[in-house]
C-alpha cells in the first residue's frame, strides 16, 4: 500500500496567473477547475514556498497573509491570465501589470507621440476652419425683411 507522502507527491501542480487589482497574482495550486459558479474558475489547495526559507519573498508574505484561511478562491474566467501544470512549485508572487507591458510591448520614445500631437493639432485646425467657414456662410446669407427672400449681403446694401 503507498504512503500518503507519495500520493501528494504524485498530484498535479499548476501555475495560475490572474489580474487582481491592477496586478498580476501567480499562485501555485493542487486543484483547478471550472467549479460549481458560471463564470469563474475555481482554485483549491493552495501550494506556498516552504517557511525555513531564510529570504522571505515580500511579494508571497503578502499573498500569503491575503489568502490565509481561505480553502477555495473563485476567480471571474476574465481575469484568468494563464494556467500552466507544472512539475516544479516556485514562489508566489505579484507582477505589476505595467512591469509586464514593459517586456511584451516595444519601448517607445516621445518622438512615436508626437506624430499623434501633430493629428491632433491638424484635427482641431480643421474642426476650426469649418466653424469658420459656415459662420461666415450664415452672415452672407441674411434674410431681407421686405420680401421675406434670401439675399445676399452686397444686394442688401
Amino acid at each position: 500500500m503507498p504512503s500518503k507522502i507519495t500520493t501528494v507527491a504524485n498530484k498535479k501542480l499548476y501555475r495560475v496567473r490572474f489580474l487582481n487589482a491592477g496586478r498580476i497574482f501567480e499562485l501555485y495550486a493542487r486543484e483547478v477547475g471550472q467549479g460549481l459558479l458560471f463564470g469563474f474558475v475555481e482554485i483549491a489547495d493552495l501550494v506556498w514556498g516552504s517557511k525555513s526559507e531564510v529570504i522571505i519573498d515580500p511579494g508571497e508574505q503578502e499573498l500569503r497573509n491575503e489568502f490565509s484561511g481561505v480553502n477555495r478562491l473563485h476567480v471571474p474566467m476574465h481575469a484568468m491570465v494563464r494556467i500552466d501544470e507544472v512539475e516544479k512549485g516556485g514562489s508566489a508572487k505579484i507582477i505589476p501589470l505595467l512591469a509586464t507591458v514593459a517586456k511584451t510591448a516595444p519601448a517607445r520614445s516621445n518622438h512615436d507621440f508626437s506624430r499623434f500631437a501633430d493629428v491632433s493639432d491638424r484635427f482641431q485646425n480643421r474642426k476650426r476652419a469649418n466653424t469658420l467657414q459656415r459662420e461666415h456662410s450664415r452672415r452672407r446669407e441674411t434674410r431681407c425683411p421686405a420680401t421675406a427672400m434670401s439675399c445676399t449681403s452686397s444686394s442688401a446694401r
